[in-house]
């Protein structure tokens, strides 16, 4: 429990820093949104071979929304490093 609160903050406050909107969680995942202009985030990560999960197909939700689960830090650390690479 103690790694996922970590982990889960660090993440948060990362994904943040991108000027993403992420949404508080308590769980071992983190729901958050991407500019419009970044709304493809998920296919180009699945390209470097790192998937996350669209809620695109969520009622009320559309392009731009994804989910992604609180790892360690080395791999969350790797998809930050994806992120940035794309970005």
């Amino acid at each position: 429990r103690k790694l996922i609160k970590e982990e889960r903050e660090f993440l948060k406050i990362r994904l943040k820093a991108l000027g993403w909107k992420v949404w508080d969680s308590q769980a071992n995942y983190l729901f958050f949104q991407v500019p419009e202009d970044q709304d493809e985030l998920g296919k180009k990560l699945k390209e470097k071979k790192v998937l996350i999960r669209s809620c695109s197909n969520y009622y009320g939700l559309g392009p731009g929304y994804y989910r992604i689960c609180v790892k360690t830090r080395r791999e969350n650390e790797q998809l930050l490093k994806a992120v940035e690479e794309i970005l």
